[in-house]
C-alpha cells in the first residue's frame, strides 16, 4: 500500500505541476493576446488622430487659399446684391462642394465636431441658407430627385442643433442677414489670411 500511496502522491504532485504550468501558460498567453489587442486599438486610434489632424490641416489651408478667398468674396458680393443662383454656377459649387466634403467626412467620423464647430459652423450655416439650399431648390425644379449637397444639409442640421440650439428663429435670421459677416467675406480679396470676423 505504501508503494501505491507514494505512486498516487507522485502522480498528484506531477498533476499539480502540470496544472500550474498550464495555468501560467494560459495566463501568459491571455496577457499577450490582451496586450496585442490593446496595442492594435491604440494604433488605430493614433492613426485616426493623425488622419483627423491631416484633414484638419488640409481643409483649413484650402479654405484660406487665395483662390478660395477670392471665390468666397465674389460669392458674398453676389449674395449681398440679391442675385439668384442658377444651376451650374461655378462659384456656388466651389464653396458648397467644400462643405459637402466636410459633411461626408463628418458622417464617416473622420472629422471631429469641435474642429467643424470652431472653424466652419457660421460659414456652413450662412452659405447653406444663402447658396446651397436655394441652388438645390432650383435644381429640383428640373429634376425632383436631385440630391445635391445632402451631406452638407445634414452637416448644417447637426451644427444648428448643437451650436445654435437656443437661438430663436428671429435671432438666427438676423445672424444670416448680418452685413458684418457678408462684408467680411467680401473683403477677403484684400484681407490677410486667418483674419476672423
Amino acid at each position: 500500500m505504501t508503494d501505491l500511496g507514494s505512486t498516487i502522491s507522485e502522480i498528484m504532485s506531477k498533476w499539480e505541476f502540470y496544472t500550474k504550468w498550464e495555468f501560467y501558460t494560459a495566463a501568459f498567453t491571455f496577457l499577450i493576446v490582451f496586450a496585442t489587442v490593446y496595442l492594435a486599438i491604440q494604433t488605430v486610434k493614433a492613426a485616426r488622430t493623425t488622419m483627423r489632424a491631416d484633414i484638419y490641416d488640409r481643409y483649413s489651408q484650402r479654405w484660406d487659399t487665395p483662390e478660395m478667398r477670392s471665390r468666397r468674396a465674389r460669392l458674398a458680393g453676389r449674395i449681398k446684391s440679391g442675385e439668384a443662383f442658377l444651376t451650374r454656377d461655378r462659384e456656388v459649387e466651389d464653396v458648397c462642394d467644400f462643405f459637402e466634403e466636410l459633411g461626408m467626412l463628418y458622417e464617416k467620423r473622420l472629422l471631429d465636431f469641435e474642429f467643424l464647430r470652431h472653424m466652419f459652423a457660421e460659414y456652413a450655416v450662412f452659405y447653406w441658407y444663402k447658396c446651397a439650399k436655394p441652388y438645390t431648390e432650383v435644381g429640383r425644379q428640373y429634376n425632383p430627385n436631385v440630391t445635391w449637397y445632402s451631406g452638407y444639409g445634414r452637416l448644417v442640421d447637426v451644427v444648428e442643433s448643437t451650436v445654435f440650439p437656443n437661438v430663436s428663429p428671429k435671432e438666427f435670421r438676423e445672424l444670416l442677414e448680418s452685413s458684418r459677416f457678408v462684408d467680411f467675406e467680401i473683403a477677403l480679396d484684400t484681407t490677410p489670411s486667418h483674419a476672423r470676423p
